[in-house]
This record gives structure tokens, C-alpha cells and sequence, in this order.
């Protein structure tokens, strides 16, 4: 809490943030086989799209596997050396994506999906279609941090999908060891506060002023965060910024008691004033006082975590209001 500063720019990833990260498989494009291969190689990989793609087949197996982070894998499946991934993989592998198989894959997506390309012997013979479902609440908490401070969307998809026009800059097909780059070129415009869950936001959370932890996150976020929000209910990181700002209010309300007391106290018992009982009465009393601030209820946030903390469900049929997170307003 005494790490957490104003913040000036809030930064968002998408996968498992701003989206559910829950992704399912929608369409297979490409040769028999393609699912088959295309499983084996992503078994090995933790990222949502590649557990949604390990599910469609366990008959294969993969060896030499390479993970690139944030791009996909490459393994040998049988005697080939099968690539899945984002156009990015393939590019830096050299591979080439076939002009017909673009238009295929171009005709059959929609919406918020995500385009995996499956190769082997050096091209890209299919392209497997995943797609993830927004957090319904996802506009409302951003709109609400766009009141106060800058959002930012960093995400290692290749697309935005549909998520621009609500944020106020874009960073897509970053990877994760860029990530912490964008947040250190954020940092010279003011203080940034970073929010994701996967082990690819790692780098970027532990470089931000303020890393938050969100949903499901992987061990290596946890670690690399400030704060770990878990749970499904992504306003509730509104709830940690007004948590935060009264904690520290608290705090001062504290030490500026404290001083004042002293301030008071001392100079007239120096001065003869207070018996050495009524001194030690009165300090007693003042912190009785400081303790008993400190217990009192921060925010209404409380009751409503424990209440669904004890229960394990939350109630979305009727949102909320959130209290006033703490920012600097932008002018």
C-alpha cells in the first residue's frame, strides 16, 4: 500500500483480463492430421489458446519442444517439425504463410478470435480458429479508469479485437519480453499501474509503479505483482484502488494524531503541567485512539469481499457501484 502511487496511466492486458481467457476451439482449417499435430505441440505450452488447442487430440506426441512466449511452440511431431503459433512465429522462423490459406482463414473468422497457424516442413499447411469471451463488465471498469487516468491495452495477440475503441492506445503482438519495455517508455510520461495474470505479463508487472495480479494468475505474476486480486469480477480492481487510497488516508489520519499529540503533549510537560500520571494516561488514551481508527472499516468493499469470498459466487444480475478509485485527474 505504501508502494501504490497516483496513478497517471493504467495498463490492461486482454487475454485473462480484460476477456474471460477461457478460450474454445471453433474451426480447424487445413489437412487430416493438422488438430493432431497441432495438439501435441501445444501440450506443452500453459497460454489459454494453447490448452484450448491441446484438448482436440492426445493421440500424438511432441519432442524438441521450443516455446516462444507470447508467439506459440515449435516440436517434432513423428518426423516433422511442427510450428503453432502467431504469424509473428512464423515470421521468425522463415516459414511462409500460403496466399490461399490466408484468404480460407480470412472468409471463416470473426469477432474476438484468435488465429493459431499450424506448420511443418517450413510453410503453414492450416490455421486452427480459438475464441475468448469478454468480461461483461469490462466497459464499465474501463470507462470508469478513463475518467481519471490514461488505459493503456498491451496484449501479445497479434489483434485487438474490438478493444481499441474503448482504451486510449494500443500495443498488440507484443511479446512478453517487450512488454516491460512499453511499461519503462510509459514510465517517462508518468506513473503506471499494470494489470494482467499470465507468466508472459511477469516482466511488465514487476517493472510497472504498481502490478496487479488478476483472476487466475500463473505463480510468476503473483510473485512479480504488488497485489493479487483474485476472482472473476474485474471491477473488483477498482475496489483495490479505493482500498489503497483510504488504507493510506488512514494512515496519515495516524501519524498526523500522533504528531499533534506530541506536539502538545510534550511541551507542557516540560513546562510542569502534566503529572507524570495524567502524561501517561493520556498516552494510553492516544493509542487507544490510533488503534481504534486503524480497526474501523475502510471501505464497504470489506463486507461485500468477505460475503462472496464465504459463498464462492457473486451475484451479477445487479452490478455494484464502486467506490472512487484514487488517481491523478488528468486535466
Amino acid at each position: 500500500f505504501e508502494k501504490s502511487p497516483r496513478i497517471d496511466i493504467v495498463v490492461l492486458d486482454k487475454t485473462g483480463t480484460l476477456s474471460s481467457g477461457e478460450m474454445a476451439v471453433v474451426d480447424v482449417i487445413g489437412p487430416p492430421g493438422t488438430a493432431a499435430r497441432a495438439a501435441a505441440v501445444e501440450r506443452h505450452s500453459a497460454h489459454p489458446v494453447a490448452k484450448a488447442i491441446a484438448s482436440l487430440d492426445a493421440k500424438r506426441t511432441a519432442s524438441e519442444v521450443e516455446l516462444h512466449p507470447g508467439r506459440g511452440a515449435v516440436a517434432r511431431v513423428g518426423g516433422d517439425r511442427v510450428a503453432v503459433g502467431s504469424r509473428t512465429l512464423f515470421a521468425t522462423l522463415g516459414w511462409a504463410i500460403p496466399a490461399s490459406l490466408e484468404a480460407q482463414v480470412a472468409g471463416r473468422r470473426e469477432g474476438d478470435s484468435v488465429v493459431s497457424w499450424v506448420g511443418w516442413d517450413g510453410r503453414a499447411e492450416g490455421a486452427i480458429v480459438t475464441r475468448d469471451r469478454a468480461r461483461p463488465e469490462w466497459i464499465k471498469v474501463v470507462t470508469t479508469l478513463r475518467r481519471h487516468c490514461r488505459v493503456v491495452l498491451l496484449t501479445g495477440a497479434e489483434h485487438s479485437n474490438g478493444y481499441a475503441e474503448h482504451v486510449d492506445e494500443v500495443h498488440a503482438g507484443v511479446p512478453p519480453e517487450a512488454k516491460a519495455a512499453v511499461i519503462r517508455r510509459l514510465k517517462m510520461q508518468g506513473r503506471v499501474a499494470m494489470i494482467g495474470d499470465g507468466s508472459n505479463d511477469a516482466p511488465a508487472l514487476a517493472a510497472a509503479d504498481f502490478g496487479i495480479a488478476f483472476g487466475a494468475p500463473t505463480q510468476l505474476a503473483a510473485e512479480a505483482a504488488d497485489m493479487v486480486i483474485p476472482g472473476d469480477r474485474l471491477e473488483r480492481v477498482l475496489d483495490a484502488f479505493a482500498l489503497v487510497g483510504a488504507a493510506q488516508r488512514r494512515i496519515r489520519q495516524n501519524l498526523a494524531w500522533a504528531l499533534s499529540y506530541n506536539a502538545i503533549a510534550i511541551p507542557l510537560a516540560m513546562a510542569g503541567f502534566l503529572s507524570p500520571l495524567v502524561a501517561a494516561v493520556a498516552m494510553s488514551a492516544s493509542s487507544l485512539l490510533v488503534v481504534a481508527n486503524s480497526t474501523r472499516a475502510l471501505l464497504p468493499f470489506e463486507k461485500v469481499g468477505a460475503d462472496d469470498t464465504a459463498s464462492g459466487q457473486v451475484d451479477s444480475t445487479e452490478p455494484r457501484q464502486s467506490p472512487q478509485p484514487r488517481f491523478r485527474d488528468n486535466p
